[in-house]
């Protein structure tokens, strides 16, 4: 389950399950912090994975019809995308179902926000879970 007061330890958590989640997969993964990539935006935690970098997104809001802000704050606001392979972004149900979905950046250039639904939609179905 993610876990967290703060939006970072809430991440730190959500890339702690996402590194497990791809090593059960077979797939070599590890948490990075303070990286800089290549549009200039640093990425307070992020995983690194043999299937790429991997942004992390999680909200505690349990509200199924909620969404997630992907933009419209401030110009260059999308450059966390950059270099990315998926965005996984995370959240904890009602009932206590804990959803890892990964989406390809190119689906939510652009936006300025995102449904949960619209993610689910979008979501990789090799690698997102939902763990009960």
């Amino acid at each position: 389950m993610i876990t967290g007061n703060t939006v970072h330890e809430r991440k730190e958590s959500l890339a702690e399950l996402v590194k497990n989640h791809l090593n059960k997969l077979g797939k070599s993964a590890e948490i990075i912090l303070n990286r800089t990539n290549s549009a200039g935006h640093t990425d307070r935690v992020l995983v690194k994975s043999e299937i790429g970098f991997i942004h992390i997104t999680t909200t505690s809001s349990s509200d199924p019809n909620a969404s997630l802000v992907t933009g419209g704050f401030v110009e260059k606001e999308q450059d966390f995308a950059e270099d990315k392979a998926f965005i996984c972004y995370g959240w904890v149900t009602r009932d206590k179902r804990t959803f890892l979905m990964f989406v390809e950046p190119i689906h939510i250039i652009g936006l300025e926000g995102i449904s949960k639904q619209q993610i689910t939609k979008l979501r990789n179905r090799e690698f997102s879970k939902v763990i009960a």
